[in-house]
């Protein structure tokens, strides 16, 4: 079980607090997450990570992202790959953000993989 609201091993200060209004909404994801069922847990994960980026979480973001990503679902892990590749885009991690929009792409996801693609020649 992946859980996003305490410090992970050797992550060196706690994410950004969450705002007290958003932080039902990140505990119901966190329920989502944690019942580990097939479709809820991936469309959760990919939604706390949208959650965590907006609050500068990084790496929790990341975690929610990769937790969707390893699901294998056939929707949310192509979603989670696209954020993934901007969120590490977006933090001058070129090879990482490369990487994750592979495999964005060759999921072939009709409405993911073409925006995908346009990400990685910007890159």
């Amino acid at each position: 079980m992946v859980r996003f609201f305490s410090p992970g091993k050797g992550q060196a200060a706690a994410p950004p607090p969450v705002p007290e209004g958003q932080r039902d909404a990140a505990a119901a994801l966190q329920l989502a997450i944690d019942s580990g069922h097939a479709a809820a847990a991936p469309t959760a994960a990919v939604n706390l990570g949208v959650l965590r980026t907006g609050h500068g979480d990084t790496a929790g973001a990341t975690a929610a992202y990769q937790l969707a990503i390893d699901s294998g679902h056939a929707d949310q892990a192509p979603k989670a790959a696209l954020n993934l590749g901007v969120l590490r885009a977006g933090h001058g991690d070129t090879a990482g953000a490369t990487a994750a929009f592979q495999l964005a792409i060759d999921s072939g996801y009709a409405d993911i993989a073409p925006l995908a693609r346009e990400q990685l020649g910007h890159l």
